[in-house]
Order: structure tokens, then C-alpha cells, then sequence
């Protein structure tokens, strides 16, 4: 089926004058005229009653328009995708992030290095939930992730490496009581207001530290936050205390207070790629982000 043809028909079914959609289309009227015969006889209704006078929809056509339109918005879209995926694979990278303090104060920074030794690439930012990065990695939604390595254990196709190391800590309002201990246990909190993570914001590890401290504090009440910009912001306005990574806060000491949490459990966080790329343009700001990170730590 002639997909211009389809397009005569639904802005002659708009405009119902052959003379207008002659002018929309860029086309003569009977070449409009003649598009119209032959989608009637390949299809084999009459779409359109038309005389000296009027043009209007026959009941087919009017069934036919409302079930053509999504599939030909949906054709253009998926063209339109599909030039937007080929832009971006020859002249951009596309990073996959949750939007952590430490992400939305060190992308700008390195985004900035990157446009200044590549100014006509560009990068585009994704942000997505934690349960959804790795997917979306593997299906090539993303050239690279922001990820803790414990999210992408028995992950054989691809390639992780380490930005920094840290461990939980427990984030609290600059005058809370708590604020002033050296550490924290658990129990420490069982009378406090506690945010936590949703499930799909939460790798392998946030998950076992958030399910101890919900059997262990039963006197506590407990808040949910869907990301941990949202939890950093409700703790920064005094409505709770967050038991996050260390490294996902970042050097945050003026907002909040950061005291450890007495938890063994070492973390590491990272940029994960698949180990099949072969995109000099990736391995590049990968290259640049490490020694930016090294730099931000020395």
C-alpha cells in the first residue's frame, strides 16, 4: 500500500477540497484526484462521495481514517526515531543515570571537558530507574551507565569500571541529634523517621540494608523516595534520615551531615559499557571520566 497515498487521503479527509490538499501536498489536483482511485481500488471501497460541489466521507472512509491515523503517526515516529538513533550512534553518546547527588554535581563537569575536545558530538542524558539501567544498556538504549557493581554481578557481556569505593551512610539534617555521633547502628534509628528507596531505585545491596533496618527499627516510621535526589532533599528539610552509598551523596557536608553507618558491606560505583563496542568516541569520555575522577579525589 502506497503509504503517500494514505497521507493524500487523511489531509483530503481534513480539508475535504481537492484544491486545498492539492496545495498542502505540493501536488496538482488531479494528481490528488488520481491518488485517491487508486487507494479506492486497491482497497476496494469507496472512501469518498464527491461531486461538482461538496467532497465528504463515506461511512467506510470515516471508519477507515480513524483506524489509518495512529498507524500513520506511529510510521512517522518510528521514522523519526530511527533518524534520531542514527544521529546519535555517528555523532553522540548517550548515558543512562539515576540522577544521584553525585551525578547531577560531576556530569556538568565532565560533559563541559568533553564538549571542549569534541565540539561538534553531542551527549545525551537518560534518566532512568535504577532496575532499568542495565536492561536498557544491553538493548543499546545507552552507549554507558552510571552503576554499582553489585547491580551488574554475573553480567558477562559487559564492561564495568570503578569511579570510586565507599560505604552506608546514614544522611541527616545538619541539627539532629544524631548529627554529632561518630557512627551509627541501627538501632540507633529505631525512633526515627527513615527514607528509603522504592524497589526499582534500589540495587542488590540497598535492598538487603533497607530490609535489616525495616526488621530491626519496628518503631520507626518509614518514608519512600523514588530516587535518591528526592531522599537527599527530604533529609536536607529536616523530614527524615537516608541510609545511602557514600559515594552516590557526594561532598555534600554544608547541606547535610554524613555520619557512617555501622555496616560492613563495601560498595563500589562506577560506568558500565558493553564489551562489544567498539566506539572510540565512548571509550574516549571514559577515559576522560576516570582521570576527572582521579583529579576531583586527589
Amino acid at each position: 500500500m502506497n503509504m503517500d497515498h494514505l497521507k493524500i487521503f487523511t489531509d483530503l479527509a481534513e480539508s475535504l477540497s481537492y484544491t486545498q490538499t492539492a496545495i498542502n501536498i505540493h501536488l496538482t489536483q488531479p494528481a490528488v484526484s488520481q491518488a485517491i482511485k487508486s487507494l479506492e481500488k486497491e482497497i476496494g471501497i469507496q472512501l469518498l462521495n464527491r461531486n461538482q460541489h461538496s467532497v465528504s466521507l463515506t461511512v467506510a472512509g470515516t471508519i477507515f481514517l480513524q483506524e489509518i491515523e495512529p498507524l500513520l503517526e506511529q510510521f512517522d515516529l518510528s521514522i523519526e526515531n530511527s533518524k534520531m538513533v542514527a544521529e546519535r550512534t555517528n555523532s553522540a553518546i548517550t548515558i543512562g543515570y539515576t540522577g544521584t547527588v553525585f551525578e547531577t554535581k560531576f556530569l556538568p563537569l565532565i560533559i563541559k571537558q568533553f564538549n571542549n575536545s569534541h565540539p561538534h558530538l553531542n551527549v545525551y542524558l537518560e534518566n532512568f530507574k535504577q532496575s532499568y539501567l542495565k536492561k536498557y544498556l544491553l538493548k543499546g538504549q545507552c552507549d554507558l551507565i552510571f552503576q554499582t557493581a553489585d547491580a551488574l554481578q554475573n553480567s558477562k557481556q559487559l564492561s564495568f569500571q570503578s569511579l570510586q569505593e565507599g560505604h552506608f551512610v546514614c544522611t541527616l539534617p545538619k541539627n539532629h541529634t544524631l548529627a554529632t555521633k561518630d557512627s551509627l547502628t541501627i538501632k540507633d534509628l529505631e525512633n526515627e523517621t527513615i527514607i528509603l528507596l522504592n524497589e526499582q531505585q534500589c540495587p542488590p545491596e540497598q535492598k538487603k540494608v533497607q530490609h535489616w533496618v525495616r526488621q530491626t527499627c519496628e518503631q520507626a516510621t518509614y518514608c519512600y523516595s523514588d530516587s535518591v535526589l528526592l531522599s537527599y532533599t527530604l533529609v536536607k528539610n529536616g523530614l527524615g534520615i537516608s541510609i545511602l552509598p557514600d559515594f552516590v551523596i557526594g561532598d555534600s557536608q554544608d547541606e547535610v551531615m554524613i555520619v557512617p553507618l555501622e555496616y560492613d558491606v563495601k560498595l563500589t560505583y562506577g560506568i558500565a559499557k558493553l564489551k562489544n563496542q567498539e566506539s572510540k568516541l565512548v571509550d574516549n569520555f571514559i577515559s576522560q571520566l576516570l582521570n576527572l575522577s582521579k583529579q576531583k579525589a586527589n
